[in-house]
């Protein structure tokens, strides 16, 4: 329920959640899907500063490097930018 108390504390955190956490990977994924089932207006500000910030620290390859590897740093990039296409049941609102 979007307007009970435990949801509001909840996406309050990930609105503030810091940036240079040790988990971005998990934080890139997870909340990407977050924002965007929470609040289509809340989505499109996190959206845009996904996008910037992925294109900042994307390596020449075309990977992402992270705490747990170039892999798994690269899937969870990719599938934070995938919402914007709604590929996957999951992704539809």
């Amino acid at each position: 329920e979007k307007d009970s108390p435990t949801f509001r504390k909840s996406f309050g955190y990930l609105r503030k959640a810091p940036e240079t956490s040790s988990y971005r990977n998990y934080y890139l994924y997870y909340g990407a899907q977050a924002f965007f089932h929470a609040s289509p207006a809340e989505w499109t500000k996190w959206n845009r500063k996904n996008i910037a910030k992925l294109k900042q620290n994307q390596n020449e390859d075309g990977s992402w490097s992270g705490q747990f590897g170039t892999t798994f740093a690269t899937s969870a990039s990719l599938l934070s930018l995938a919402l914007n296409y709604r590929f996957l049941p999951i992704y539809e609102r």
